[in-house]
């Protein structure tokens, strides 16, 4: 229910813009579709496995996911730290039964190309918990695959203006949203 009230929102907030009807930035409108055409081969989806130094009511692994995006042709991918690492290495979990401190032993990372339904193995460039930024390597993957992200770097967005999102929030892949 969630989901669809999010999307039905999105669409009655976000029409205007997504389609030009009556917008104050009809020369700025986005073209939500030559975006999304462009860019899905730039986003893929994240699977992060947490492997525990010890069994914990029987689960010894947690997977995780969240997006990214290529940054260049040599296969880095950015994200945000908190898909890929845990601030300090180690979970704390607290239930009736005590607390238990469990420490990460290893991370394994997945990148899913999904315009492309392709697989790839990556490992952890760098992650900055604080900034809440990473950096994956995707390994074994032909740079003809996939785009690479086109950034901007002469302008910052203004408050107000139009800007889309690429991802998979609550696991939908290939969401756009626009706003």
């Amino acid at each position: 229910m969630r989901i669809v009230t999010m999307a039905v929102l999105v669409m009655v907030l976000c029409g205007p813009i997504i389609y030009g009807a009556g917008s104050y930035q009809d020369e700025k409108v986005l073209d939500t579709v030559k975006i999304y055409e462009y860019y899905k081969d730039c986003v893929v989806d994240i699977k992060t496995t947490i492997e525990f130094d010890q069994e914990i009511f029987g689960i010894k692994t947690v997977t995780s996911g969240g997006t990214g995006f290529f940054l260049n042709k040599e296969g880095l991918v950015a994200t945000v730290a908190h898909v890929v690492k845990d601030d300090d290495d180690k979970i704390e979990i607290n239930s009736m039964f005590g607390s238990t401190t469990l420490k990460i032993i290893s991370y394994t990372y997945l990148v899913t190309l999904t315009s492309k339904n392709r697989k790839y193995k990556a490992v952890l460039v760098g992650a900055d918990t604080f900034k809440d930024l990473a950096l994956l390597k995707v390994l074994e993957i032909d740079p003809a695959d996939y785009n690479a992200a086109k950034i901007d770097k002469t302008s910052v967005p203004k408050v107000g203006e139009s800007v889309c999102a690429i991802g998979m929030p609550y696991g939908l892949s290939n969401s756009l949203t626009a706003g």
